[in-house]
């Protein structure tokens, strides 16, 4: 193995470095373009898109340019970590540089599937560009299915985050504090401003399933199986996908939708990360949910929880029931509450680090009292009350 000062102690592969970039696949290619296809032994060719994903990575039929070499042999396969939309996540390591990888599989002789590995290539082909997305590193065809190299986040998601701690304290309200949610809300809007304003595109599936955190107390976007394009103001998503629980009220009604409906989503998720609960929990059913959001007024934080001001009101700005009255990304990201929390850095990544032991100790003693958490130092980074 060799020494290196990049990231992990590794030298990173050559593909790992490559800014992919798919200019063969069109942005807004329909089911009918991903339907086309032929696999072979070796490859997969989605013809509609005009590529061909080999064994070794993806290659342009026009040009023959390889896009992002990958040697699939030196990739070694470890545990299941994750199932999103299209297909299962596995942990893996490449061999010769001891670089750990999510590899996403998807189905090629899944119609839906393929539909959506499209978007996915599409979308991740300028992840690389945007720090808070997580990284695309490349693909490969084997076995019938088709490999997604992508940045592996060693922390999860921001739900196994929330669980931890919802599961040991029941009863802790905040779940978590200001300044983590401050920084994980400004980290996720950075990816939306990039996505809505650069990308032209709608994620439709947020939710902290969707937000994955690293050790560097990072925190960033994924999943980008149902997402869409839009290529002019005016057009507007009338289909219906995504989780139903953070779903906003206009696509609840079956209304077109756009931009605001992801503004929308972050708001729920930032009530979760501060109450520990959905923000409908009376809700069982999705006619019960769609009766309550359009007819009673957005959640609010209480009083009691101790949150600032400005939290208040930015909750407020993501939560307006009119899509025209919710404040865009790029607005938000000058809100004062974001502003104000700019320089939190070194505590957030304390503060994972933290709780991602607590994690760990949970999953080898099963259930961790308040005792052990006064011996981790973690009161304060819970928000324990005494």
């Amino acid at each position: 193995m060799e020494d290196s000062a990049e990231e992990g102690g590794f030298k990173k592969p050559s593909f790992l470095k490559k800014n992919l970039q798919l200019d063969c696949i069109s942005s807004d290619m329909s089911m009918s373009a991903s339907a086309s296809y032929e696999v072979t032994g070796k490859a997969v060719k989605l013809k509609g898109a005009g590529i061909k994903i080999m064994n070794n990575g993806i290659v342009n039929e026009v040009t023959g340019e390889n896009y992002g070499s990958i040697n699939s042999e030196e990739i070694l396969f470890k545990e299941q970590i994750g199932y999103g939309s299209g297909g299962c996540v596995h942990l893996a390591i490449h061999e010769p540089s001891g670089t750990q990888l999510a590899i996403k599989s998807l189905n090629v002789y899944d119609k839906d599937k393929r539909h959506q590995l499209l978007n996915e290539l599409s979308s991740l082909n300028d992840g690389m560009q945007c720090d808070d997305l997580v990284q695309f590193y490349g693909s490969y065809y084997h076995d019938g299915r088709v490999r997604l190299v992508l940045e592996y986040m060693n922390c999860g998601s921001l739900r196994s985050f929330m669980d931890t701690i919802k599961n040991q304290f029941p009863d802790q309200v905040p779940l978590m504090p200001e300044y983590v949610i401050c920084r994980c809300t400004y980290q996720i809007l950075k990816a939306l401003n990039f996505l809505h304003k650069k990308r032209h595109q709608i994620h439709r599936d947020m939710k902290p399933e969707n937000i994955l955190v690293n050790c560097l107390g990072e925190f960033k976007l994924t999943d980008f199986g149902i997402s869409k394009q839009l290529y002019n103001t005016l057009n507007i998503c009338k289909s219906f996908v995504g989780t139903l629980a953070y779903m906003s009220p206009e696509r609840m009604n079956s209304e077109s939708y756009s931009y605001p409906s992801d503004i929308w989503s972050l708001g729920l998720i930032i009530y979760e990360m501060g109450m520990g609960q959905f923000s409908y929990p009376q809700c069982k059913t999705f006619i019960e949910m769609r009766e309550v959001v359009l007819n009673t007024d957005p959640p609010t934080f209480p009083d009691y929880c101790g949150f600032s001001e400005n939290m208040h009101d930015f909750l407020k700005q993501c939560l307006q029931i009119d899509p025209q009255e919710r404040a865009k990304a790029s607005e938000l990201l000058d809100h004062p509450w974001i502003q104000e929390n700019l320089m939190v850095e070194s505590e957030v990544i304390q503060w994972v680090q933290e709780i991602s032991e607590l994690k760990e100790q949970i999953s080898n003693d099963n259930r961790v009292g308040k005792e052990d958490i006064a011996m981790l130092g973690l009161q304060d980074f819970i928000g324990l009350k005494e």
